[in-house]
C-alpha cells in the first residue's frame, strides 16, 4: 500500500466543537500514524487562528473570508479552495463539506483521486427537496464518496461508487482509565446527585434536544440532573427555557455551552446515562464517545444511531420526537442500576471490537487505494 500526500478540505476543523471537526482530526492523527501525511485546508470565516500550525503531526492551513455579504464569501471560498488544490501536490483530495466540496470538485478538472465524505444533514435537506435534481450532477466526477451511514450511502450512491465506512473513536482517549475523576461534572456545576444524564448535543432542532426537556415532566425519578453540551441556536434554547420556566422545572437542567472534545472524556465518564434524542443523525461521535467510556445509551431510531445502539443490549432505541418514550426509558435505566453497568459493559465491547480510529483509518485507506477517477 504507498503512502499518500492527503489534502484534507473542510469548513469545520479545530478548534471547532463539534462531530466533523472531530472527525477530521481524528482520521487525519490515524493516517499520520500510519505513515501518510496529511494537511487539512480549513476554510474560516474572520481571524483568530494561526495561518498555519501543526497538529499531532498535520499540518493545518487555515484561509480566512471576510466578506459580511453570504454570496460573495460562498465564491472566494471557492476560488480559494481550488488555487491551493492546484498548487499542491497531493494524491487525494478529500472534501468534507456540501455543497461546498462538490462544486469545487466540478470545476478544477483535477486528474487526482477526490474523495467525498457526506457528512452533511445539509445533504438530506438537500435530497428532500426541489434540490434533489442537481444532487446526480454534484456527486458525478468523485472517485468514491464515504458515508458514516447506511441512509447517507443509499441516496448518494447514483454511480456506485459509495461505500459506508462508521465514524470511530479513540479508545484510549475515551476510557474510564483516562478521564479526571468520577465527579468531575458534579463539581463544575455544583451537582449533588450521581445520576447524571447528559446530553451532548448542539441546540439545532435536527439534535432534538426539545424532546428530552419535554421529557422532564414525566419522569417519575426525582434523583437526577440533565446535563447538556453543545452550543447552538440562541432562539432552541430560549424555547427550551421558556418551557422549563412554565412548568417550574428550570432546576432540572444545565446548559453548558461548548465544551472542547479533549475534556468531553470527563463528561461522559461523569453520567450515569447519555441521551441522543436526534431527528436526524449519521453514524453519531457523541454516541460512539459515550459506548467508549462504558456509558448505556439512549437514543432514537434515525439514521446510523441503530447500527451503534442495540435496543435492550447496550442501550434503548425509542422513535423521534417521542417525550413519553425518553421518559420511560429514562426510568427504567435509573430505576436499575444492574442493568446500567450490564449495558455499559456491551457499549464499551462493541466500539472495541468495531470503531476503533484505527481500523477506521485503514477501511478509508482501502478507498484511497482502490477507486481511480471517474472523471467530470
Amino acid at each position: 500500500m504507498q503512502n499518500f500526500k492527503i489534502m484534507m478540505i473542510t469548513d469545520d476543523f479545530l478548534p471547532n466543537i463539534g462531530g466533523i471537526a472531530s472527525h477530521i482530526h481524528e482520521l487525519s492523527r490515524f493516517l499520520v500514524k500510519k505513515g501518510h501525511q496529511v494537511t487539512v485546508l480549513h476554510h474560516i470565516y474572520g481571524q483568530g487562528s494561526p495561518d498555519i500550525e501543526y497538529i499531532e503531526g498535520i499540518k493545518v492551513i487555515r484561509i480566512y473570508t471576510s466578506s459580511t455579504l453570504p454570496k460573495l464569501r460562498f465564491l472566494i471560498k471557492l476560488f480559494s479552495i481550488a488555487k491551493y488544490i492546484y498548487c499542491n501536490d497531493s494524491d487525494v483530495i478529500h472534501f468534507h463539506d456540501f455543497p461546498a466540496g462538490p462544486i469545487v470538485n466540478k470545476c478544477i478538472f483535477s486528474k487526482k483521486k477526490s474523495i467525498f465524505t457526506n457528512h452533511s444533514s445539509q445533504y438530506l435537506e438537500w435530497f428532500d427537496s426541489p434540490k434533489k435534481s442537481l444532487l446526480p450532477f454534484l456527486m458525478r466526477g468523485f472517485s468514491s464518496i464515504i458515508a458514516p451511514s447506511e441512509e447517507l450511502k443509499q441516496k448518494a450512491d447514483f454511480y456506485g461508487n459509495a461505500y459506508f465506512i462508521s465514524n470511530g473513536v479513540d479508545t484510549e482517549k475515551f476510557s474510564l482509565k483516562t478521564h479526571v475523576c468520577d465527579d468531575y461534572v458534579n463539581k463544575k456545576y455544583n451537582i449533588r446527585t450521581a445520576n447524571i444524564i447528559l446530553c451532548p448535543r448542539r441546540l439545532e432542532p435536527k439534535n432534538g434536544v426539545r424532546y428530552l426537556i419535554e421529557a422532564i415532566p414525566h419522569i417519575k425519578s426525582t434523583n437526577y440532573q440533565i446535563v447538556v453540551v453543545g452550543g447552538g441556536f440562541d432562539e432552541e434554547k430560549e424555547k427550551m427555557l421558556k418551557f422549563l420556566k412554565i412548568n417550574n422545572i428550570e432546576e432540572k437542567v444545565v446548559f453548558t455551552g461548548n465544551i472542547p472534545n479533549h475534556l468531553m472524556v470527563n463528561f461522559f465518564c461523569s453520567a450515569r446515562i447519555v441521551v441522543l434524542p436526534s431527528l436526524m443523525e449519521a453514524t453519531s461521535i457523541s454516541a460512539l464517545e459515550g459506548m467508549s467510556c462504558s456509558r448505556p445509551i439512549l437514543c432514537t431510531d434515525v439514521g446510523g444511531l441503530p447500527f451503534l445502539v442495540k435496543d435492550r443490549y447496550n442501550g434503548f432505541v425509542v422513535p423521534p420526537c417521542d417525550s413519553l418514550a425518553l421518559a420511560e426509558k429514562i426510568d427504567v435505566l435509573l430505576s436499575s442500576p444492574e442493568l446500567c453497568e450490564e449495558y455499559s459493559k456491551n457499549s464499551r465491547k462493541i466500539v472495541e471490537e468495531n470503531f476503533s480510529w484505527d481500523a477506521i483509518a485503514s477501511e478509508v485507506l482501502g478507498v484511497y487505494n482502490f477507486r481511480e477517477c471517474t472523471g467530470v
